[in-house]
């Protein structure tokens, strides 16, 4: 009898314990870094030149905020732009579901960056809002969004 309870009174916490997330990491108030390859040539004179942004993202509560800025890489020099590629501000929302990361953004500012335009009737134009979606999921040491890798 004094077994069948014992075994009895471990079962819930055998099964709460198993119910218990292990690997979740809070990202609250942290800032991860990963770098995007610029597709376009920053710089027609360089092209040994490798161009990326340096994307920090950080996350407060359930919103994030994004900045961009331009970088290139040639053999172990890292060259920081002043001007070229512009520098992208984001802000938006966040969710983690099961491990499954989504981030939704749309764009706050940037400097040195061309504009979109859309006309909405004759002779009358409106700017695009940029907007960007990151999905992906944890890592050990941090996000991959995008097949793009981000850590602290």
């Amino acid at each position: 009898m004094k077994i069948v309870l014992k075994i009895v009174s471990l079962f819930p916490i055998l099964f709460l314990s198993g119910c218990k997330k292990h690997d979740t990491i809070s990202f609250d108030g942290k800032t991860l870094i990963g770098f995007e390859a610029i597709k376009v040539a920053i710089d027609p004179k360089r092209p040994q030149y490798k161009w990326f942004y340096k994307t920090k993202i950080t996350f407060k509560k359930d919103s994030v905020f994004i900045q961009k800025s331009p970088i290139s890489v040639y053999k172990k020099d890292t060259l920081y732009s002043a001007s070229d590629g512009g520098f992208y501000s984001y802000k938006g929302i966040w969710n983690d579901t099961n491990g499954k990361i989504e981030v939704n953004v749309i764009e706050t500012n940037c400097n040195y960056c061309p504009e979109s335009m859309q006309e909405i009737r004759k002779g009358v134009y409106q700017k695009v809002i940029r907007k960007k979606e990151y999905k992906g999921k944890r890592t050990n040491k941090g996000l991959n969004l995008n097949g793009i890798e981000f850590k602290s």
